[in-house]
């Protein structure tokens, strides 16, 4: 998996955005707008060290704060359509490699290949789930 992640950065043309603002722009993608410790808790970091990453972000138009309507204490941090165009851009570029190496597969190989990423997306997304939860756990205590 390691060696993979690696091809895959390595295939990545040099763009303003890096590896750690592109998963953030990602998980606001998937998950809506969130609050900075969510997305902490989704990087496994601490809220403090995506200050730089999201700043940049903001500063490029990638992504917006807003208060949150449910609790006027809390931001909430969503992407806009200029970070969708980035991440759009940076997916089709992946994708477009990932085909390439595909067809060179056989039938059986690509079968088992699918098997394996549905297996993995269900590990992270359990994984993520269970982030998720405990950090509202947590707040909620």
């Amino acid at each position: 998996m390691l060696r993979l992640s690696r091809r895959l950065q390595q295939e990545r043309p040099r763009q303003a955005v890096s590896l750690n603002q592109l998963s953030l722009l990602g998980h606001l993608s998937r998950y809506g707008p969130t609050t900075v410790g969510d997305l902490a808790t989704l990087e496994r970091a601490q809220p403090q060290s995506l200050t730089r990453p999201l700043a940049a972000l903001e500063a490029d138009g990638l992504i917006q704060r807003a208060p949150d309507p449910n609790d006027g204490r809390r931001v909430l941090v969503s992407i806009t359509d200029g970070g969708r165009g980035v991440l759009s851009v940076e997916m089709r570029q992946r994708d477009a490699w990932l085909a390439l190496v595909l067809s060179r597969m056989s039938p059986t190989e690509r079968g088992v290949l699918a098997l394996a990423a549905e297996l993995m997306e269900k590990i992270s997304q359990d994984a993520e789930s269970h982030a998720l939860r405990a950090t509202h756990h947590r707040s909620a205590s």
